[in-house]
């Protein structure tokens, strides 16, 4: 009986890891569509992203119900059970500590892929609201140089800053 659950729980957490893989992969094609400025395409890997997440969730407590189920089997406490802890009780050759790393691995690698494709939007839009208030005349005077090389502080709008010879 017990052997019949690690064999469930492996296949759940090969199932969970799949999607933790699903997940970088999109986030590093949503990096490219942030770099790139597509905002349609950004849209749809967001949809997407939301989509994995969910099921994530959904098979991450398909998980917790097997831990729990197999630590009233093995007679211990549902709080302190681990796929760590599953693995020494059942003789440390159950593969669970394994997958375990593995599934960590991949939750770190997604949480750092998805602050670095945070920093990248921020920065994105923090070039953008430059170039909006520069052709808005909003915000603070702009440091610029006239034909002459003189400087001068320019408030106002973007053609400001071009010749009036063209």
């Amino acid at each position: 009986m017990v052997k019949e659950a690690v064999v469930q729980l492996r296949e759940v957490l090969a199932d969970l890891m799949s999607q933790f893989e699903r997940l970088l992969q999109r986030l590093e094609e949503e990096r490219q569509f942030i770099r790139a400025r597509q905002v349609e395409e950004m849209g749809q890997s967001s949809v997407a992203v939301t989509e994995i997440l969910e099921k994530i969730r959904q098979v991450d407590r398909q998980r917790q119900e097997l831990t729990a189920k197999m630590a009233r089997q093995l007679k211990m406490k549902a709080g302190e059970i681990t796929l760590a802890t599953l693995d020494r009780e059942l003789g440390s050759n159950t593969g669970l500590t394994e997958d375990r790393q593995r599934l960590l691995t991949l939750i770190t690698e997604a949480d750092r892929s998805n602050r670095e494709n945070q920093a990248i939007l921020k920065g994105v839009m923090v070039a953008t609201e430059v170039v909006i208030r520069a052709m808005g005349g909003q915000g603070q005077p702009e440091l610029s140089y006239n034909r002459l090389g003189s400087k001068k502080n320019v408030v106002g709008n973007i053609n400001n800053l071009f010749s009036k010879q063209l």
